[in-house]
C-alpha cells in the first residue's frame, strides 16, 4: 500500500483515500498515517460494513486504537478529545460494493451508521457476475449497476466508481457518482502515446 504517498498531504490538500487490504489491521495503519477515507474491499454482508466502521472509530463507536504519536495527529501536537472526536467525524468509512452480494443487500449495506457513502468496483462485480469476456457493457451488468445507481439516488446515497480517462469520468458523473477514481497509468500510459505519437508524425514531417 503506498502509505508514503500521505506524507505528501496538508491540510489544504484534497482528502487523501486509501483503497486498504483484506486484513482489517491495515485501516488502522492508514489512518494512523494521515488517510481521511478509507475504501474497505470486499464488503459482502451488513456485518463486513458495520466491522469496517469499528476498526476506523474510536471507542466507544468502535475499537481504534488510541495514539498521538503518529502523523494523523501531527506527532502528538493534537490529541485528546479534539483529536478523537475530530476524527470519528471526518474520516470516511467507503465499502466496495462488488459482488452481486453486495448489490442484493445494497440498501441494508449502505444504511449501517457510520458508512459515509459507496465504492462501485465494475471490474469485480462483472467478474463475479461471470461476465469476463463481455464486459462491464454486458447488458446484466449495466442493469445492476444502473440499479445501484438508482437506489443510491432515492436514499440519497453518495456514491464512487472508477474511470480509466476523462470521457469515462464524465459518463460516470452523468450516470449519477459523486466522485470518481482516475486509474493514474492508464492516463500516463495515454499521455506517452500521445507524446510517442506526435513525435514520430513530425520525425515523418523532417524526412
Amino acid at each position: 500500500m503506498g502509505y508514503d504517498l500521505l506524507d505528501v498531504f496538508r491540510d489544504d490538500s484534497p482528502v487523501p483515500i486509501v483503497r486498504v487490504s483484506y486484513d482489517p489491521s491495515s485501516i488502522q495503519k492508514a489512518l494512523d498515517r494521515g488517510a481521511l477515507g478509507i475504501q474497505v474491499p470486499m464488503v459482502n454482508r451488513k456485518e463486513d460494513a458495520e466491522r469496517a466502521v469499528e476498526m476506523a472509530k474510536f471507542p466507544p463507536l468502535g475499537t481504534r486504537g488510541a495514539a498521538y504519536s503518529h502523523r494523523a495527529a501531527r506527532f502528538g501536537t493534537v490529541k485528546g478529545k479534539a483529536f478523537l472526536d475530530q476524527s470519528d467525524e471526518h474520516i470516511l468509512v467507503i465499502p466496495h460494493i462488488e459482488t452481486m452480494e453486495a448489490a442484493t443487500i445494497f440498501k441494508e449495506i449502505m444504511d449501517v451508521d457510520g458508512i459515509d457513502l459507496a465504492f462501485l468496483g465494475t471490474t469485480d462485480l462483472l467478474v463475479n457476475m461471470n461476465y469476463k469476456e463481455e464486459g462491464p457493457k454486458h447488458p446484466e451488468v449495466q442493469k445492476v449497476v444502473d440499479g445501484l445507481y438508482e437506489i443510491a439516488r432515492e436514499n440519497h446515497y453518495k456514491i464512487g466508481t472508477v474511470a480509466g480517462d476523462a470521457e469515462s469520468a464524465q459518463k460516470a458523473f452523468d450516470k449519477g457518482a459523486d466522485y470518481v477514481g482516475i486509474i493514474a497509468v492508464s492516463v500516463m500510459l495515454k499521455a506517452f502515446k500521445d507524446v510517442r505519437e506526435e513525435s514520430q508524425k513530425k520525425l515523418g514531417e523532417k524526412v
